[in-house]
């Protein structure tokens, strides 16, 4: 396979339009905020797609009255709802925001600015701020970080983690990539940018391009769930044979065990709380098996 498919880099346009797509599954509660930061984008030719995965809470009536169109979809999950809107978009560049998240107001302009300056690179990501139940700023990071290269991000030394909402995507290249594949969630985005980042080449830029909201809701707090995800596809990269992949997937193991060891610590604590048994045994045994993921053979 080529380093770079040239579909995978559009000629921008004076105005190229960009979609949004927002999976939504009974996420009203913050629907509004979310639909009408991507609206409220400095760039002008924004189209939002709100990908009603089953929900029963009314937001797709939310979506449908700030002007975003709707498409549903029986329930399957965020990775199936954002590789549907995926497919229904009709721009040449497209975002995936968190239906609980907010983009900043030049989100989409700063990844456009960054690309410009990168001829032929296919994906741009900015920096995020995390911010409360409430939407209070609760920190953000300093700056960006780290190579946007495969290697590097299977090492885990590229700091894009965090919700997709961060990058700017050419939608050919996110398509050539097979867009978030469910066997993989809820790491499916980090196995996005696996792909693309053996496609295409990424840009950094230095902006606040997502506010991302922490709550007991978040996927993301299921960090048993979500290492266990995180090291099968560690596992599968490796299975090519390749000695630089292998070698890479290795410190990526030993580097996400550290990263998740604390949170898997405290959803260990709350799952007894609260006499989440099943949760509990989940959490404990992937905390035994930290020790072994941070200690590369």
């Amino acid at each position: 396979m080529r380093a770079r498919d040239v579909r995978c880099a559009p000629r921008m346009t004076k105005a190229p339009l960009v979609s949004v797509v927002v999976p939504l599954f009974n996420g009203r509660r913050w629907l509004a905020e979310a639909l009408e930061s991507a609206l409220g984008q400095t760039h002008a030719a924004i189209e939002v797609v709100v990908v009603d995965d089953g929900s029963t809470d009314g937001g797709a009536d939310v979506a449908r009255a700030l002007g975003a169109r709707v498409v549903a979809q029986r329930n399957a999950g965020v990775a199936v709802a954002r590789s549907h809107g995926l497919e229904v978009a009709r721009g040449e560049w497209v975002v995936f925001l968190d239906q609980d998240d907010r983009l900043l107001p030049r989100a989409v302009e700063a990844g456009l600015d960054a690309l410009r300056a990168a001829p032929g690179a296919g994906w741009a990501v900015g920096r995020l701020r995390r911010i409360d139940v409430e939407g209070r700023p609760r920190g953000e990071e300093a700056s960006t970080g780290g190579p946007l290269d495969r290697l590097s991000m299977l090492r885990g030394r590229a700091r894009c983690g965090g919700p997709p909402g961060r990058s700017l995507f050419s939608r050919a290249l996110v398509r050539e990539a097979g867009g978030f594949d469910p066997k993989h969630a809820p790491a499916d985005d980090y196995a996005l940018y696996l792909e693309v980042a053996r496609r295409a080449p990424g840009r950094w830029h230095d902006e606040v391009a997502v506010e991302y909201r922490r709550h007991d809701g978040n996927v993301s707090n299921h960090a048993a769930r979500t290492l266990r995800a995180t090291l099968d596809l560690l596992a599968a990269h490796a299975a090519s044979g390749d000695p630089a992949v292998v070698a890479a997937c290795a410190e990526g193991r030993a580097h996400w065990a550290r990263v998740f060891s604390p949170a898997i610590r405290a959803e260990l604590r709350h799952s007894l709380r609260r006499a989440q048994g099943r949760r509990a045994a989940v959490a404990a045994l992937a905390w035994l098996g930290c020790a072994l993921a941070a200690s590369p053979a």
